[in-house]
This record gives structure tokens, sequence and C-alpha cells, in this order.
């Protein structure tokens, strides 16, 4: 529809942006870019249009693209919050802690409730040493939203370079309650329990299972479950995993 649009209406950066848009929901990157340029041609001032172009580039892993429209959207928008963060994000992905830090900082002075900012705050103090302000940054992200599995997963790995076990714990169970499919978050939690054993891993995994066929979240089971079942060779919490499991599916008619 939108190809006949554009050959009917080549002039209009909206319908450029809109099959950007759906490029990119299909997973087509490459021809989300190219719609985007389309768009930015077409309307060389709108922000949308430049933002867009520098996230598709970031994406694509085109970072000096990324950098150039990243760094005309922050001139042209200074007040812009989403442009700080972009322009954060491409920093991040070329390793420029530095310039990183300064943009998410100034990310969150315009908009303090920006939790991905926090959380990539963050990660940029992790990088560079500094566990304190990593751990506040991650902690704000995660006061904004306690369902940001990432700054839950991040808060978790510093308590736990600091000894504080149970509380790693917590928060990466949290990360998991967010986003069961969470890889890290579930190798954390690993590593945390596997002095115990790994029967007591299976166990936390059957509990956050139980939790979540209790509120009906039953994908969140599959989720969280799918992988496991096939590398457990514990017979007991095998069939405890498996039964789990098979209720879930059940429940969605997927038996």
């Amino acid at each position: 529809i939108y190809e006949t649009l554009i050959k009917r209406r080549a002039t209009q950066a909206k319908i450029w942006h809109r099959l950007s848009l759906i490029a990119l929901l299909e997973g087509n990157l490459n021809h989300a870019l190219d719609y985007a340029l389309g768009a930015q041609q077409r309307d060389p001032l709108d922000p949308t249009y430049i933002l867009n172009l520098a996230e598709l580039n970031r994406r694509l892993g085109k970072l000096t693209d990324a950098l150039h429209w990243a760094q005309i959207a922050v001139k042209d928008f200074p007040q812009d919050p989403t442009a700080h963060y972009n322009l954060g994000s491409v920093y991040l992905d070329l390793q420029e802690n530095l310039h990183a830090q300064n943009t998410f900082i100034e990310t969150t002075r315009l908009q303090p409730n920006h939790g991905l900012a926090w959380n990539n705050l963050g990660s940029v103090y992790q990088r560079r040493g500094l566990l304190d302000e990593a751990y506040e940054a991650y902690a704000m992200a995660v006061q904004i939203n306690p369902g940001h599995a990432e700054a839950q997963c991040n808060k978790g790995s510093i308590l736990y370079q600091r000894n504080q076990l149970e509380a790693a714990r917590v928060c990466t169970e949290l990360a998991l309650q967010a986003r069961p499919s969470f890889l890290e978050a579930k190798n954390n939690l690993k590593h945390m329990i596997e002095p115990a054993g790994g029967a007591i891993y299976l166990m936390a995994l059957a509990s956050l299972a139980n939790g979540f066929q209790n509120q009906q979240r039953h994908i969140a089971v599959i989720e969280l479950l799918q992988s496991e079942v096939q590398s457990v060779s514990e017979l007991a919490e095998m069939a405890q995993l498996w039964h789990l499991l098979g209720i879930s599916y059940y429940k969605l008619n997927q038996f």
C-alpha cells in the first residue's frame, strides 16, 4: 500500500517515514534506513526523521553515520532529551565512555525520569570502575521503572560485587520477573546460587514459575523454563519443570 502511495505522493515525507517503520517492524533494517533517508530528504527539519536515521544506522553498526546524524540532532534540537540519549547510545557503542557519560547526564538533566538513560549512565560508570556511581544510576532507573529488567540485573551485579548476596539475588529475580527469557539474568542467578548446587538454582526457577502461574502468566513460565529443561540432569527437578511447563502449555491450549 505504501509503495503505491510513494509513487503517487513521492514528495510526502510522512509516507516515507511510515514505510520505514513498517520495514523496521518486519526486521528489514536496510530497507528501513533507505525509507528513512527518503523521509529526511523531503523534510530535512523534522527531528523525528533525523533521530530515526541516527538510531537505524546505530542498529546496523554504521556508527560513523549514526554519530553524524546524532550530532546533527543535538545541534539542531539541544533541548530534546531523545536527541541526547541517541547520541549517548552511539558513544556507548563506540566505547567513548566519557562522551557517553556526559551525554547521558545531560539526558537525565533534561528528562529526570528517563530510565533508559539512567541505566546506560550506570553502564558507563561501571565500565569506568565507578561502582558507587553505577549503583546509584541503576537504582534511579529501577525507581523510575521497577520492571526495567536490564537495570534490575545490573543493580544485582553491583550488589554481588559488594558481597550483598541476598539483595543481589532479589534484584536478579526481579529482572527475570520482568523478562523471563533474559539470559544474562539467568546466568547471573545461576552464578550466585551455584556454590549451593545446581538443584537450588532449579528450585529458584521453579519458585518463579509458580509465581507466574498464580498470576496466569503462562507465556512467562514457558519463556523462563523452556531453555532450561533441555540441560537438567537431576530427575526430580526435571519432572517438576516439565510439570510446570505442561500446565502452562495446557492453559494456553498448546498441549
